[in-house]
């Protein structure tokens, strides 16, 4: 697993630097993109309200329930708008932007590496991971999200062919409208409980 996940991490900085990682339904045409964000928002706060995490999940109970987001971070003031004040499950929702490293940044490849680790060791961290990735037919997608597959990570994309690449959500813009899709056997043989009325929801 350790393999999977250090992969990962390098997977996230390819897409990055070729500009894959950059938000795909904000590209719809004739969508209020801030109507969008808060959508998108609400979803994510209720996929963390429908979501319940194994024992050991949390250091103690004041610990709050950390919401990853790699790729574009448009969503970000809204989202922590319509988080502000929440509390799933009685507890606080911290969102964590993932900067990722580039090697030129850095003097050598010990140095990358350390911080590449780093970063890893965050992202295992979180409780829900939102990768924002418009890239949804690169074969590079599937190895992303597979690198959590035996995590206790809730995954979620966008565009529902993301859910068969390894998210186990997937939001998506249908007529109009944002809907969310669920890789439901995925989802089943995580150590993650989902709520069936969220399940029930979903596209399939």
């Amino acid at each position: 697993m350790k393999r999977q996940l250090y992969n990962f991490i390098w997977v996230l900085i390819a897409l990055c630097s070729v500009g894959l990682l950059s938000g795909g339904m904000s590209e719809v045409q004739d969508v209020n993109p801030v109507k969008v964000q808060k959508v998108k928002s609400a979803y994510l706060l209720n996929f963390i309200k429908y979501t319940q995490w194994p024992e050991g999940s949390f250091k103690d109970d004041s610990a709050p329930i950390v919401l990853g987001v790699v790729g574009d971070m448009t969503v970000l003031p809204m989202l922590e708008k319509v988080i502000n004040g929440k509390k799933p499950h009685n507890r606080s929702v911290k969102v964590e932007r993932f900067k990722l490293p580039v090697r030129s940044d850095f003097e050598n490849e010990v140095l990358f590496d350390a911080e590449c680790k780093a970063v890893l060791t965050r992202l295992q961290a979180c409780h829900l991971l939102y990768v924002n990735d418009k890239a949804n037919d690169a074969g590079s997608a599937r190895d992303i999200l597979a690198s959590l597959d035996t995590t206790a990570v809730m995954t979620v994309a966008t565009g529902k062919k993301m859910t068969e690449s390894g998210a186990m959500l997937a939001l998506d813009i249908e007529d109009g409208k944002i809907v969310f899709y669920a890789n439901v056997e995925l989802i089943l043989g995580s150590s993650l409980k989902v709520s069936s009325k969220l399940l029930r929801l979903a596209r399939k």
